[in-house]
């Protein structure tokens, strides 16, 4: 089992953004333990990039880290980004993607239009550095996020906690892209009715919690952990009538073949 999105270095950062690695130790041990074989620690900025590639090389063997940043924050300074693009390229075969990235939705159409730039930067980067993009798009983002990927000739890329509409999901499938699950699916329809496509088509889906994102449902109240994943799958099996070792093969080898070996 793999967590396809979490923002490892957010849970071990303390105040002064260094990174707490008795609690880092501890947590991966857990995990481990758990079953989780790995995580994709995707960054949200230039600081939490270096705080990811931190994590990588303490724990190499499970850390899968993609550098980038996130839409929804403010948005960093010309020297701020293109100090992450120089870092990202220096080091590429330390990492497994760029990510998290993508289009923001709830910002004005002005900010919107100067991150939608970065994104066609950052896909351009992915396309000369051959790395999968993660991408945080959703409603209408979905679309626009899609047509440049596209335009770049993007080949691998993870839609990660996606809303969209029906057919922009298809065209995002039809792209060879792939899409996960959250713990959503366990309470809400929508998610349900994403991993019913994706099944139907016979694709495989991810699995994220999008840690240490907090939930609704039966995991109200607290920060997401990758052993949460379980019930994800545990939920996801029942929702597309499958068996739950048959998603998982599925999802574990879509993973390394997105993200190859860590």
């Amino acid at each position: 089992m793999f967590d396809a999105h979490l923002h490892f270095e957010a849970i071990v950062s303390r105040e002064d953004g260094t990174i707490d690695w008795e609690r880092a130790k501890r947590l991966v041990e857990r995990w481990r333990a758990g079953g989780v074989r790995g995580v994709l620690a995707v960054s949200v900025d230039r600081p939490s990039s270096e705080r990811t590639l931190e994590l990588k090389e303490r724990f190499p063997d499970f850390v899968f880290a993609a550098l980038g940043e996130h839409p929804e924050r403010p948005s960093s300074s010309e020297r701020e980004f293109w100090a992450l693009e120089e870092l990202i390229r220096t080091e590429r075969e330390r990492i497994s993607a760029i990510g998290e990235i993508g289009l923001p939705y709830y910002v004005g159409v002005e900010r919107k239009s100067a991150v939608l730039e970065r994104l066609r930067i950052f896909a351009a980067l992915g396309r000369e550095l051959d790395l999968p993009l993660v991408l945080h798009a959703v409603y209408d983002g979905a679309a626009e996020a899609l047509s440049t990927l596209r335009e770049a000739a993007i080949e691998k890329a993870h839609f990660h906690w996606l809303k969209a509409s029906d057919a922009i999901v298809e065209r995002i499938l039809d792209s060879g892209y792939r899409v996960s699950v959250t713990p959503e699916i366990c309470y809400q329809e929508r998610a349900r009715v994403l991993a019913r496509k994706v099944r139907r088509r016979g694709e495989p889906i991810l699995f994220e919690t999008d840690g240490p994102w907090m939930y609704e449902g039966p995991f109200g109240g607290r920060p997401a952990d990758p052993l949460w994943l379980w019930d994800v799958l545990r939920c996801t099996a029942e929702v597309v009538g499958e068996k739950e070792e048959d998603l998982l093969a599925s999802a574990d080898a879509a993973f390394l073949s997105l993200f190859g070996s860590s």
